[in-house]
């Protein structure tokens, strides 16, 4: 509510959740309050012994058309990466009504202090080098899903990452370490370099380059399905 007052671009809201249960209710608080649409966050690390093959995708699905049935605003599905196939997720969380997807949230980070002996928390802040997974996923999944929109998170730690993201098919990116690394100037600085490099480029608007490097437009080796360096880097014969 309070941002809704001073804030003129939209304000989505995100809520993190583990399991379908009563939790669904707050979102049509959170529509009522004034959200523009709703980021569901399913995070969750599957480590059963007795765990049942599919069952924590069913799990976004079942979540995903209870809260379509409580709230009138886009739904957005934000996931983790511990995926077997993010693609067929994605395509069946767009035939239950997702807006759109979110790859990928990132997990708390352990460690551990080899002289205490104890748990600590790793690096909290993601870099540049965490970007691949999502321009991965992106780069396969908007070619193959593409009435969904996509939006990058994680490792979009420089201007020209967002601009990575959009090639790869991201309609969006989400920014948070960026900002807390190099406060809010980040996004103006972001968005001048991607209006430059449009310029540079030829392009008139975002809708000439998004996705022009997903899977539907390479030419030759697909480098988002590369999963062996010896296979691409040996010797050829």
């Amino acid at each position: 509510k309070e941002s809704k007052k001073v804030c003129p671009i939209p304000i989505i809201a995100s809520i993190n959740c583990y399991t379908d249960s009563e939790w669904i209710d707050f979102a049509k608080k959170i529509e009522e309050a004034g959200a523009d649409a709703l980021e569901i966050n399913i995070l969750a690390l599957q480590s059963e012994v007795q765990y049942t093959y599919g069952s924590f995708e069913q799990r976004h699905i079942d979540i995903l058309r209870h809260i379509k049935q409580t709230v009138n605003i886009p739904v957005i599905m934000k996931l983790g990466d511990n995926l077997t196939n993010p693609v067929a997720l994605i395509d069946q969380l767009y035939a239950n009504g997702a807006a759109a997807v979110v790859l990928f949230n990132r997990f708390y980070q352990p460690d551990i202090n080899i002289e205490k002996m104890e748990h600590i928390s790793g690096e909290i802040f993601s870099n540049a080098s965490d970007l691949s997974t999502p321009l991965r996923w992106i780069g396969i999944a908007s070619a193959v899903v593409d009435k969904i929109d996509y939006a990058a998170s994680g490792g979009v730690a420089d201007a020209e990452s967002v601009v990575k993201a959009i090639l790869a098919g991201a309609s969006a990116v989400e920014v948070c370490s960026a900002v807390y690394l190099n406060t809010n100037a980040f996004i103006g600085e972001a968005n001048r370099f991607l209006s430059a490099w449009m310029e540079r480029k030829g392009f008139e608007n975002i809708a000439q380059f998004k996705g022009k490097l997903n899977i539907k437009d390479m030419k030759g080796v697909n480098t988002f399905e590369r999963t062996q360096f010896l296979k691409y880097f040996g010797k050829k014969e």
